[in-house]
């Protein structure tokens, strides 16, 4: 009845039994969304057949998980989504407990069949396969979980017996060879199987919960509210009571008005002071003290007099003594704040914060993720936000008791702004009062309006409305406001070489400026308003940006640290990683073939686990071998910091590189920087080829070679894979980096084209050139990748030119795997990656980089299907004999858990 009465772009089927968790919607729209041929998605579960989490199957049955001990159902969705690469693995059924449909799937196979399956058993299983046979993919939201309390519909036995009649109904429908094929995919997925060991291996690294979750903890904040600061520790307070721990926030009496003005929710956790010492009194029932500002550091050190045995650690929002003048008294009193108390642990959320108290008092501090108020700065709240180029709303926030904020120059940009466009702009102001902006009287001949001091919810709303937000600030410590800008579709002018820098990037998804400079500022706005597609731009890239800063990410990461705090650190047998990721925070294909897939095979034979983390997880988690792959690492501080915690944990830090990627000018000089400082610095450097290896030998004389290996279960090997059509037809699956080789042998493609016209076909995948016949691909992460290359098979043979130049001759001989797993013949170029790899004639067809060899080589291929024949059988023999995984992970036990 739902579905038929629906209109809306998505529609999501939940069952009664389940409870949802913080983000799920937003999670499965971005699953959807993926791309365009994702037509259904769902979600993990306790109890959701293939999708269930982290123990599937139970006597033979469908296991019901309950949540582990101390674990509860927010801390869970948050685990599953910390050991999630985002995979969103593609699968021949979904559980209905939690459908999310597209329009588009509705619209063209309709609803669900209610004839053929009335008792609500078999039904979305029916709607997966009509949804596949009319082109649409069906992905499991593996960063999304939803707890599915189960047979609550119906008694277990009643279950079975349905589940049983409905199965039979839909072999009757499609028949008993494409249900039993579909079933196979799915059971047979490894995707899955790696998906629940991570999950087990997170809930491994969270036991600490045990002992966690029984500490209170108080966070000191006297201050009125309303500031960047005080929206952190109030949000992230609610977002740790949210996974269980007993956390509060005390406060002066004085401000508690003011402050639950601002923060209604705050009641229920804020305790209010008249003085130190009832806020003494109250402290005795916490484990924990967090000073939140500098002045509150000198209220812990006093109760620390009467608690001595209390654990402390400083929330660091800014470089406060910045907000007073050098050499005053309060300057030096939020210089000392860091020092004080000499045990006292400091965390905060950007490294800009980091980096400036270490250097101004060799106070460590700790790194953890940031993170905003999802429920009001959220993408989807204003996702389809359009561009007005006729009237275009201009918001900056005024706040003269900050010098800092650059007030004044803020009004005399906004003021060039409106001389120049006039009534094509509108322009806003908050964060004072009319009687503050007096100040500023002289400069205020210009139409404008002055939103005052706003909540948090009454910013949004005005964000909502707004094009560009301008922050004149010479500094920030995060510039909360510009990240929270960018979440409701708004383009920001932001001050650079400070905190900002941990989410903006000049022309990316931003304008960055020197804070306070007038002249800077009108140019950049002035940009935006002319640049209509640099606006939309914008838009884009800020979504993608804002999305990453969830409190569940934040949150999460301040849970280690409180871990760390209580429980102090230890090297676990266990091997942490930092790999490298593409758009949408998801693997890369170097990632899978050179981290991931080896790692799940050492886990496998060795029971040596692992974990993926972000750079604000690493410091806390456990684990002896940290591997850091090829540019994940983007900055020097953060290479710095890495190699500096590695040798006083003694911690084996590994850096992983295939390629040469610090030549060519592939990398920014920033990130050239961190690479060659990870390089120098690292035990033990790991490269896929020897060419590789001597180029950077020259940074590390140790170096390891272990080539690619390929993994049989990702590639589904099948040596009944047949072709479709008739036609000889020969591919290419790259991404379009390599159009400049395709574009090297592009006379000998044509010459072959225009000799056989319509007797052959050349086809390409991940390639922009414009020559052969593109097959639809989306390139996707590595397993839904190669699942689409098998579904489309359709060739004869393949082919691999590659450039003769010192970069691409340090590449690997992949592409020879893959094709040999496809048990397609290749040609090859004459390169080091494929003449050391391949013996010509027997495994492949190598060639030098002329035209006529080109030619006569796919001739060859061509005119006979004996010498295809030859070739594929000799190479997915060697592949299948010396190129697996299950062999090359030996290489990689011996380099990871073995010597130095």
């Amino acid at each position: 009845m739902g579905l038929k009465k629906s209109s809306s772009k998505y529609v999501i089927l939940l069952n009664s039994d389940t409870i949802v968790t913080s983000g799920w919607i937003e999670k499965m729209i971005e699953c959807i969304e993926v791309d365009k041929k994702t037509g259904i998605v769902s979600p993990l579960s306790n109890a959701a057949s293939w999708q269930t989490v982290p123990e599937m199957q139970e006597n033979n049955d469908w296991k019901v998980n309950t949540l582990p001990n101390n674990i509860n159902l927010e801390l869970m969705s948050a685990i599953v989504k910390f050991s999630s690469l985002k995979e969103y693995p593609t699968v021949s059924f979904l559980n209905g407990f939690c459908f999310m449909i597209k329009r588009e799937v509705i619209n063209k196979i309709g609803i669900f069949d209610e004839e053929t399956f009335p008792t609500g058993y078999g039904e979305e299983n029916d709607y997966c396969i009509r949804a596949l046979n009319t082109g649409f993919k069906l992905r499991i939201v593996d960063d999304c979980y939803i707890l599915h309390e189960k047979a609550k519909s119906y008694a277990h036995e009643t279950r079975k017996k349905l589940s049983k009649s409905a199965s039979q109904l839909l072999r009757n429908k499609h028949g008993d060879e494409k249900v039993s094929k579909l079933i196979n995919e799915i059971k047979t997925d490894s995707v899955l199987s790696r998906i629940r060991s991570r999950i087990k291996s997170v809930l491994d690294e969270f036991s600490f919960m045990n002992e966690l979750i029984n500490k209170k903890i108080l966070f000191v904040l006297p201050v009125k509210g309303g500031g960047g600061g005080a929206n952190s520790v109030v949000q992230e307070v609610q977002g740790l009571r949210r996974f269980g721990l007993e956390v509060y926030i005390a406060n002066k009496k004085e401000y508690k008005e003011i402050f639950l003005e601002k923060y209604s929710e705050a009641k229920e956790f804020c305790i209010f002071y008249k003085n130190v010492n009832e806020l003494i009194e109250k402290a005795k029932e916490f484990d924990c003290l967090v000073a939140t500002v500098f002045h509150s550091v000198k209220v812990i050190e006093r109760i620390l007099k009467e608690l001595p045995d209390k654990a402390t650690a400083y929330y660091v929002q800014d470089y406060e003594p910045w907000f007073f003048p050098v050499g005053s008294v309060k300057y030096q009193e939020a210089v000392n704040s860091f020092n004080i108390i000499p045990q006292m642990k400091c965390f905060a959320k950007t490294d800009w914060i980091c980096k400036k108290v270490e250097k101004n008092t060799c106070k460590k501090v700790f790194k953890v993720f940031p993170g905003i108020d999802n429920k009001i700065y959220n993408k989807y709240l204003n996702f389809n936000k359009s561009i007005d180029a006729n009237q275009i709303n201009i918001t900056a926030m005024v706040r003269p008791s900050s010098p800092r904020r650059s007030p004044k120059e803020t009004i005399k940009v906004l003021r060039n702004i409106k001389k120049i466009y006039k009534d094509k702009v509108n322009i806003n102001i908050f964060g004072c009062s009319d009687e503050e902006l007096k100040a500023y009287h002289n400069f205020l001949d210009f139409d404008f309006y002055n939103y005052g001091v706003l909540k948090r919810e009454d910013v949004a709303n005005l964000l909502k409305k707004s094009d560009i937000f301008i922050d004149m600030s010479t500094y920030q410590g995060f510039g909360r406001t510009g990240i929270e800008a960018m979440s409701l579709g708004c383009t920001t002018v932001l001050p650079k070489d400070c905190g900002t820098s941990e989410y903006a990037i000049n022309n990316k998804n931003s304008i960055l400026i020197d804070g306070g400079n007038i002249d800077e500022a009108t140019k950049a706005v002035c940009r935006l308003i002319e640049d209509n597609k640099l606006r939309n731009k914008f838009i884009i890239e800020g979504f993608k940006t804002a999305s990453k800063y969830t409190i569940e990410r934040a949150v999460l990461s301040e849970l280690l640290f409180f871990k760390k705090v209580f429980l102090g650190r230890y090297n676990k047998n266990k091997i942490g990683v930092l790999y490298t990721k593409m758009g949408g925070e998801r693997p890369t294909g170097s990632s899978y073939n050179r981290i991931i897939l080896p790692l799940q095979k050492l886990f496998v034979k060795t029971n040596v686990d692992w974990i993926s983390m972000d750079y604000e997880h690493l410091f806390c988690c456990n684990y002896n071998v940290l591997i850091i792959q090829r540019n994940v690492i983007k900055d020097i501080y953060k290479a710095k910091r890495i190699v500096e915690f590695c040798r006083t944990e003694n911690i084996k830090l590994v850096f992983e590189i295939d390629d040469l990627i610090f030549e060519n000018n592939i990398l920014d000089p920033y990130e050239k920087e961190a690479v060659i400082c990870l390089l120098k610095e690292s035990h033990l450097v790991i490269t896929s080829t020897k060419k590789l290896a001597e180029e950077i030998k020259c940074h590390n004389c140790n170096v390891k070679v272990i080539g690619n290996y390929i993994d049989k279960e990702v590639w589904l090997y099948n040596d009944k894979l047949t072709k479709k059509s008739s036609t000889i037809k020969f591919v290419f699956f790259g991404t379009p980096s390599h159009d400049k080789d395709i574009n090297m042998i592009k006379n000998a493609l044509e010459k072959i084209n225009k000799k056989y016209d319509r007797k052959i076909e050349f086809h390409h995948i991940g390639l922009k050139i414009a020559l052969g016949k593109k097959i639809d691909i989306d390139y996707d992460v590595y397993p839904n990748f190669v699942k689409s290359i098998i579904k489309n098979f359709d060739w004869d043979f393949a082919i691999a030119p590659l450039e003769d130049k010192v970069f691409d001759n340090c590449k690997s001989d992949l592409k020879f795997l893959e094709y040999s797993m496809l048990g397609l013949p290749g040609i090859y170029s004459n390169v080091i990656p494929y003449k050391e790899s391949i013996i010509n004639n027997k495994e492949g067809l190598i060639v030098n980089n002329d035209d006529q060899e080109w030619i006569d080589a796919i001739e060859k291929y061509i005119n006979s299907c004996k010498m295809r024949d030859y070739c594929k059988k000799n190479a997915l023999t060697k592949v299948l004999n010396k190129r697996l995984m299950d062999y090359g992970v030996n290489k990689w036990i011996d380099a990871l858990l073995k010597g130095d």
